[in-house]
Parts: C-alpha cells; sequence; structure tokens
C-alpha cells in the first residue's frame, strides 16, 4: 500500500482544568483517502500510571469517562464506515474536525498533527505505543506484537 496522510490527536486527561496538568490516555486516527477511523485508549492497569499523577483523584472518574469516550468513538466509527462509501474524504475530515473540537470536559483533544502512513492501523498503534504507553522506540515491535 502506498503512503497516505493521516490526522491523529490525542486524548488528553484534563481533571483539574485550572492547573493546565494532563497525561496522555489515547490517540484518535483518521485518514479520509481510505475511511480509516480508529482510536486506542489506555485500559487498566495502563490507567494506574495516569491515577498516580492524580493522587487524590478517585478512579471511578477516569475508568468511567475513558469507557463513555471508547462506546462513542466506536458508536462514530461504525457510522463512518458505513456511510464512507457514499461521502467519501470529506466525511472523514468532518467527523475528525467536529470530534477534536476544543470543549470543556475531562478528556479533551491535542491539536491535530498529520502523518504519512502506508498502514493506518500500524500507525495507531505506533503512535500509542511512543506517545502515551511511553515505550522506548527500541521495543516498540516487541510492545506491539503483544497488543
Amino acid at each position: 500500500m502506498k503512503n497516505v496522510a493521516c490526522q491523529y490527536s490525542f486524548v488528553r486527561f484534563l481533571p483539574y482544568p485550572e492547573t493546565g496538568e494532563f497525561a496522555n490516555v489515547g490517540v484518535l486516527l483518521a485518514c479520509p483517502s481510505t475511511g480509516f477511523f480508529g482510536s486506542k485508549l489506555i485500559s487498566h492497569p495502563a490507567t494506574n500510571r495516569v491515577l498516580a499523577f492524580f493522587e487524590s483523584l478517585d478512579e471511578k472518574i477516569l475508568r468511567s469517562a475513558l469507557t463513555d469516550l471508547d462506546k462513542e468513538l466506536a458508536r462514530i466509527g461504525k457510522i463512518v464506515a458505513e456511510l464512507y462509501p457514499a461521502q467519501g474524504s470529506a466525511l472523514i475530515t468532518r467527523f475528525f474536525a467536529e470530534v477534536v473540537r476544543p470543549r470543556e470536559s475531562l478528556l479533551r483533544f491535542s491539536a491535530a498533527g498529520a502523518v504519512m502512513s502506508a498502514d493506518p492501523k500500524a500507525t495507531l498503534d505506533e503512535l500509542y505505543i511512543r506517545l502515551v504507553a511511553h515505550a522506548p522506540a527500541a521495543s516498540m515491535s516487541q510492545h506491539a506484537a503483544s497488543l
């Protein structure tokens, strides 16, 4: 497969907006030319790292927010998959922009980035491993094999 342009955004957990402190807890990746719209969020026990950073936070808050977002992104992914054949790349671009637009929430999205990819699913996994799970570059392939 040839390289295609993809957009990505990190999911950030920001429980105390007044401090500006956040932890990356997932990534969303969309490739308008292929119809790919996927996400990957942390799950237990990886949430323990985030909970250690926000020591006084009730773990139910983080886990509930992640569960709700995961369901919503899966729902949107199904809609995109159904509509993409008829509506094409503009659909993916609109959905991505709407999902990542700024809002007041515990989970927010970073500014969008762009990446060229021959395999969007593999790129999603690599972004997650490197910038959410914090695996060193040398161990990425080993970590990816265990996903």
